[in-house]
């Protein structure tokens, strides 16, 4: 399931499901996120994660993401339950001149 934000909502909800997602990514950008991703899988089938709440953050974890993609964020969560009850106020804000 993919999960997201509109931007500039302020909905302390919780993200809605999505049905697509398009990417306008710079080839380093898709790199970067490429990158993430591979990093997440591979830290869920080696640790064998039994946390339901576990999830992480691009912003927090790929060097040059603020850098590269300011103001944006991609989180990864082990399950749709987890992804589903992460709150607005949850998403750490990255401004432009962090």
């Amino acid at each position: 399931m993919i999960w997201g934000y509109e931007l500039g909502s302020e909905d302390v909800s919780g993200p809605m499901k999505l049905k697509e997602v398009t990417l306008g990514l710079k080839p380093s950008e898709l790199r970067l996120l490429a990158q993430f991703l591979i990093e997440s899988a591979d830290i869920i089938e080696k640790e064998d994660l039994g946390n339901p709440g576990w999830h992480r953050h691009a912003s927090d974890n790929i060097s040059g993401w603020r850098d590269t993609v300011p103001g944006r964020d991609v989180i990864v969560a082990l399950d749709e339950d987890t992804a589903s009850s992460l709150s607005w106020d949850e998403v750490p804000r990255v401004t432009d001149d962090e």
